[in-house]
């Protein structure tokens, strides 16, 4: 009975040694000394001034999903950011049942062309998509069909951001001649064809000015490599 009780206190103390390394887990700023978070209005308001001050070094503000939706706080953010003066960048939320042409069209009307800001972004994951999965050609054709119009029009070629599993089904192999933004939460990505640009390392992060769980970024290169990601076009 006493050793079933001792395995009982040990698994509860690893498991609670795990859970604690999880959420307090943060990439060292020596090795990735340019971070930031990515939200949307699921982080409500946002005291941006508050995030500058706790080290948020850049930041990716969902802008749209699908052909339709724009994230009701995106200007907000997008303001209250570059007020702030962090690093903005804007993402979309890609479709795979939306004409790709008419999502790229939503995307472009909607997002702001500054100076000094980031690549925008297209997440591409299954979670919150449609119900059915796309082959990976259609979804390839589809993709640069969309990629065309937001590169033309912002004059740089836009950053993917992949879970491990919609890589593996559908981005891994391709499109490696952009920037890619990479979801491994607390593993850095070892990615064998490619070099990754971000890296998602935590779904439900804290920073100060935001309530509650917050995505968390790192960049991959140094401080000086960051700003050459900057755009230089503007309207």
């Amino acid at each position: 009975m006493r050793k079933l009780v001792i395995a009982a206190v040990a698994l509860v103390v690893v498991a609670a040694g795990s859970y604690w390394y999880y959420m307090t887990y943060e990439p060292s700023r020596i090795r990735f000394p340019v971070q930031g978070i990515d939200v949307s209005h699921h982080q409500g308001a946002i005291d941006w001034q508050q995030a500058a001050a706790a080290r948020v070094d850049f930041a990716y503000i969902k802008a749209t999903e699908g052909g339709d939706f724009t994230d009701p706080n995106f200007a907000e953010n997008w303001q209250g950011a570059r007020a702030a003066g962090i690093p903005v960048g804007a993402y979309h939320f890609y479709s795979f049942c939306r004409d790709p042409k008419e999502q790229a069209a939503h995307f472009v009307a909607t997002v702001p062309r500054e100076a000094g800001t980031l690549p925008p972004a297209v997440d591409v994951e299954f979670e919150g998509n449609c119900d059915e999965e796309p082959a990976r050609d259609d979804f390839v054709i589809g993709m640069l069909a969309f990629l065309d119009v937001v590169d033309a029009h912002f004059g740089t070629k836009a950053v993917i951001y992949a879970s491990r599993d919609s890589y593996k089904k559908l981005v891994g192999g391709r499109f490696l001649d952009r920037p890619f933004w990479f979801r491994s939460i607390v593993s850095a990505p070892v990615l064998n064809e490619r070099m990754w640009t971000f890296w998602q390392y935590h779904d439900r992060g804290s920073r100060a000015g935001i309530d509650g769980d917050v995505d968390l970024d790192a960049f991959a290169g140094t401080k000086e490599e960051f700003q050459t990601l900057l755009l230089k076009r503007a309207d």
